[in-house]
């Protein structure tokens, strides 16, 4: 069983070599040169709409707005275009995978991605490598094949995984993503455990997976979404003392349980379509719902649902206390990727619960107003860059 259709057959191609330094540097400024070059324009236009709709009474504070405005905009244009994998020194295949992990990452995970953009470039790329192994395992059990297709499918990609993980490096011919990944992950030191947790979780989704009570969901959670806050807490507390991290992850993890839960509620009729759920039946039978009815409209429903908003909302308590203890603006990143989220429960409230009728989503606009709110006008600013390049960057022909 070969990779999903999404990525195609990878393509060969030879072992990975770095740059030499004077190659590297001499790369970097052509990179620079043609960004900067390449953004001018948008930079003049972007000055002008801004002169012409500043909000002030005097001509010349409105000619300084825009300019900065347009300075802003090209600073965090340019560097949007250095972020996604143009790291100096990469070979062509690492630079092709981490711009595939980035990709993924922009496609699958925009909230994560909104919050990502704020951070320095390593940390960046590591997250949406990290996130790359994730959504790659996750694609291999989330379709309508045959349980044991999808456990071989499985299973092939966690051996190569695990022979890429012995050998130091990974190649394009085991999977695209796994240059980067392996790269991140070996660089960052984590643990065999973390991985062996998350893929017994996506082992148990290649056939029928439904949770009786309680205890089932948090086991699931563990592997699927608690080792999140493993795989974050060393890109996001990178300089502080092994104690501190060690006082944060506890609610680093709490943040993955919380995430997780939300993508449980909202999510209840597709994975019920991929034979799973994940609201534990002891919930439901409290209230007297069969979720296999997909009858959302009864007032049992809508008390079951706010039950589980009740029980998530203990999670995103105990991860606020986490973020806290985050430093310098990596608590600032978090809080706003929290907030979005939560802002889905406010969402599936507005549409009267009807979870079965459309998706609740968060729009891009709202994400917007959280940000501003933590982050200030420069931050959303910065956020808005990364989003409309990679937008155009991704965007089908």
């Amino acid at each position: 069983q070969g990779p999903p259709a999404f990525f195609g057959p990878p393509p060969p191609v030879p072992k990975p070599t770095m740059c030499r330094p004077k190659q590297a540097r001499a790369y970097k400024s052509s990179l620079d040169r043609r960004a900067a070059v390449g953004n001018m324009g948008s930079a003049v236009v972007l000055m002008v709409v801004a002169f012409l709709l500043a909000p002030c009474t005097s001509w010349h504070v409105s000619g300084l707005v825009a300019v900065l405005l347009a300075l802003t905009w090209w600073s965090w244009v340019c560097r949007a275009q250095q972020q996604g994998a143009e790291e100096v020194g990469m070979s062509k295949e690492m630079k092709a995978s981490y711009a595939l992990c980035t990709e993924l990452l922009f496609r699958h995970g925009r909230t994560y991605f909104a919050a990502a953009s704020m951070m320095d470039q390593r940390s960046f790329l590591d997250t949406a490598a990290v996130y790359g192994v994730c959504r790659v395992a996750d694609d291999y059990v989330d379709t309508l094949e045959d349980g044991a297709v999808r456990r071989a499918a499985l299973s092939g990609f966690m051996k190569k995984f695990w022979a890429a993980w012995e050998r130091g490096y990974g190649t394009a011919e085991d999977h695209p993503i796994m240059p980067a990944t392996i790269d991140a992950i070996l660089r960052r030191g984590y643990s065999k455990e973390i991985f062996e947790c998350f893929f017994r979780s996506m082992m148990a989704d290649t056939d029928v997976n439904i949770c009786q009570t309680v205890a089932d969901t948090v086991e699931y959670m563990e592997g699927s979404a608690a080792m999140i806050g493993d795989l974050m807490v060393p890109i996001l507390m990178a300089e502080c003392t092994p104690e501190q991290r060690a006082e944060a992850l506890p609610h680093a993890r709490d943040l993955g349980r919380a995430f997780q839960m939300t993508n449980f509620i909202r999510d209840i009729g597709e994975d019920l379509g991929l034979k799973r759920q994940y609201i534990p039946e002891e919930f439901c039978k409290k209230f007297g719902v069969i979720l296999s009815e997909k009858n959302h409209d009864t007032p049992e429903f809508k008390d079951l649902m706010e039950h589980c908003f009740t029980f998530t909302d203990e999670y995103y308590q105990s991860a606020q206390k986490g973020i806290a203890m985050l430093p310098g603006t990596a608590g600032l990143l978090i809080k706003v990727a929290a907030d979005a989220y939560y802002k889905i429960h406010e969402e599936i409230r507005k549409m009267d619960y009807r979870i079965h009728d459309r998706r609740a989503r968060v729009s891009f606009a709202q994400k917007m107003g959280v940000a501003v709110k933590v982050l200030g006008v420069s931050g959303v600013v910065r956020i808005t860059a990364m989003e409309l390049f990679y937008r155009v960057r991704y965007s089908k022909p």
